[in-house]
């Protein structure tokens, strides 16, 4: 374990601001592909968990025939009323 000297602790959180959960995922069926990987901005979240939580709470909110996965370190998301081999576009 080693430590780094700071010349002070921020005190900047990242302020929180609304995201568009629900227009990612509409755009994500309306596309009727099965699989995609959830890109994030800076500014979306902290973690990527708190971003798959968001997610997967949203969806299941609202009835998104979506679920949800991490795989190191990234985010995927699934179509539950496809049957696999479905990535039309």
């Amino acid at each position: 374990m080693r430590f780094k000297e700071v010349p002070d602790i921020p005190n900047d959180l990242k302020y929180r601001k609304r995201k568009d959960v629900r227009g990612m995922l509409d755009s994500f069926v309306n596309k009727n592909i099965k699989y995609a990987e959830v890109l994030l901005d800076d500014e979306d979240y902290c973690r990527p968990d708190t971003a798959m939580q968001a997610i997967k709470l949203t969806a299941q909110r609202y009835e998104y025939p979506v679920t949800t996965k991490t795989r190191r370190g990234s985010i995927y998301i699934t179509r539950t009323d496809m049957e696999e081999g479905s990535n039309e576009e």
